[in-house]
């Protein structure tokens, strides 16, 4: 695989909030991004079909090892 981000803004956003919260439900993430239930469903398929993982944790795992998201920082004590 390149480099290159075949990825939107939408799904980079919708990974790094994944990542963020350390959740990867449809639920959890509808409602820290303020979109639907069946919006995150669509766009976690269309991910995986972009990257060619078989799930959503893959997909995130590929989208950090290219870079396109980052980690977040370690919680503070």
């Amino acid at each position: 695989m390149n480099n290159r981000n075949p990825l939107t803004s939408t799904q980079i956003r919708l990974l790094q909030a994944g990542l963020n919260h350390r959740t990867v439900n449809s639920r959890k993430l509808a409602r820290l991004l303020y979109i639907s239930n069946n919006t995150v469903r669509t766009e976690f398929q269309q991910i995986c079909i972009n990257l060619g993982a078989h799930e959503r944790t893959e997909a995130l795992i590929i989208a950090l090892q290219m870079g396109w998201i980052e980690l977040p920082p370690p919680p503070s004590k």
